[in-house]
């Protein structure tokens, strides 16, 4: 047997973008390119059971990516490799880890194991797995991201058939509509600039916690959107909370902290986002109260795709 496995063999080999079949016979390799698409495991998901059911389906998973993320905290400047199909850019890659601590010194899976092609991480191709499977030709879309890996790649993939329209928050004293002096579009999620029924799709990744009234940015969201648009976002969720923790708030245009400050990562400033929220399972009372007709919860949580992590990667889905 062992003699046999020498002279012949078969296995998989991933180069920088591509995956290939390999055939070994008497010393001599062929490569047939793999036509092989791997589809990550997904769930909608619109309360607790729902969550339940597809945890315990994937547990295997979730035991992977514990192993992984302890790894990576025991070797923190290690960088760790995963073999995957990036949904992104289509590519069999290789995702590499950074080691990406939140508040605790955890290591945060989502934020990491990036493809080296597209430069998009975790949670990243999470969001774009669920909007090519709802956007099609010639929507209207406004995005609240513009200088992103994010923004370049959905131009990339949605730009030839749709209007897009990418922002970024400048501050508070910038009316909403202003384009600065290197060509990025201030808008405030709580006044956009916009008339009502103007966008097919509002996108947003990681917006919605940094804002201090998150009924007002709901409200202001369905305002924007035509009939049977999409607010998609993704957000930190707690499955843990019931009911959503207001860290901070805003009173007579002054900040009051009712927790110790959280700050998240922000691509325009170095000092980072204060976190008003973390949002628990009300959410979807909110959303509703806006006005949307259904809202949902699109988790994914893949070893083949690179998306490990301890636990599935929500985005919201809400239809107006």
């Amino acid at each position: 047997m062992n003699i046999f496995k020498k002279i012949f063999s078969i296995k998989n080999e991933i180069s920088t973008n591509k995956k290939h079949k390999v055939i070994t016979f008497l010393g001599i390799k062929i490569k047939f390119k793999s036509k092989f698409r791997h589809k990550p495991k997904c769930a909608i998901i619109r309360n607790k059971e729902d969550y339940q059911k597809f945890i315990k389906k994937n547990n295997y998973i979730v035991e992977k990516s514990k192993k992984l993320a302890q790894e990576m905290e025991k070797n923190p400047y290690k960088s760790f490799e995963t073999e995957g199909f990036c949904t992104v850019c289509n590519n069999f890659v290789k995702f590499k880890t950074s080691m990406f601590l939140n508040i605790t010194n955890k290591a945060l899976l989502p934020e990491t194991l990036n493809c080296p092609v597209c430069g998009c991480s975790n949670r990243i191709r999470t969001m774009f797995y669920l909007l090519k499977t709802l956007i099609k030709k010639n929507h209207k879309i406004l995005l609240l991201e513009y200088i992103t890996v994010f923004y370049k790649n959905f131009i990339n993939i949605f730009g030839k058939n749709n209007n897009i329209i990418g922002s970024e928050y400048l501050g508070d004293s910038i009316p909403s509509g202003t384009i600065n002096k290197d060509g990025i579009r201030h808008e405030d999620a709580l006044n956009l600039s916009f008339p009502d029924n103007t966008f097919d799709f509002l996108i947003a990744n990681h917006v919605h916690e940094h804002v201090c009234d998150i009924d007002l940015a709901f409200k202001e969201a369905y305002r924007v959107l035509k009939k049977n648009g999409y607010l998609v976002f993704g957000i930190p969720f707690n499955i843990e909370l019931e009911k959503t923790n207001v860290r901070a708030k805003i009173e007579n245009k002054k900040l009051i902290l009712l927790q110790e400050k959280e700050i998240h990562g922000n691509p325009l400033d170095s000092s980072g986002s204060l976190a008003f929220y973390n949002f628990g399972w009300d959410i979807f009372e909110k959303i509703k109260k806006a006005g949307f007709k259904d809202t949902y919860i699109h988790a994914i949580l893949d070893d083949k795709t690179g998306n490990l992590t301890t636990y599935p990667m929500f985005n919201f889905v809400a239809l107006k």
